[in-house]
């Protein structure tokens, strides 16, 4: 009879610890999020003005060789991430570079004004995401790329 008891006693004691393993996991175990950046505690970092060479439609009328020009700012939360945007301003721009250089005249048109979140275009978060690549992990700080006077000549 004792034994049964205390074998009774042993499965209760397991099942409560499994249950309260099982509880922490769901509620406490999970990765928290990443505290949210208000725009107030902002700081801006101006790449400079940029000025490349964009691929040609195939069936565009002209032979002129088109390019964009803009000034990228990125907006990010700590003086820490300015040391390394000073560092990889190169790469940054490099970068940048790249993603126009690759894509036509028409494909950058129709990207750009289209809002998908919060005021950003398609080519915005595109370059934000390529930043924050470049970035590694200061990249987490920043928080916005805006273009500012983009134009196609």
């Amino acid at each position: 009879m004792k034994k049964k008891l205390i074998i009774i006693i042993v499965v209760v004691v397991l099942l409560l610890a499994i249950g309260a393993g099982v509880f922490f996991i769901f509620f406490y175990g999970k990765d928290k999020e990443p505290e949210a950046i208000e725009p107030d505690q902002l700081f801006e970092f101006e790449v400079g003005k940029i000025m490349t060479y964009i691929g040609k439609d195939s069936n565009a009328k002209s032979k002129k060789t088109k390019y964009v020009q803009c000034t990228p700012i990125i907006s990010y939360a700590d003086e820490e991430t300015l040391q390394v945007l000073e560092k990889k301003k190169s790469l940054i721009t490099s970068e940048i570079e790249k993603y126009f250089n690759n894509r036509k005249e028409s494909q950058i048109v129709r990207m750009r004004g289209k809002n998908v979140e919060d005021g950003k275009d398609r080519i915005e978060i595109d370059l934000e995401q390529k930043i924050k690549d470049v970035l590694g992990d200061s990249g987490k700080k920043v928080y916005r790329v805006v273009l500012l006077g983009f134009v196609i000549n």
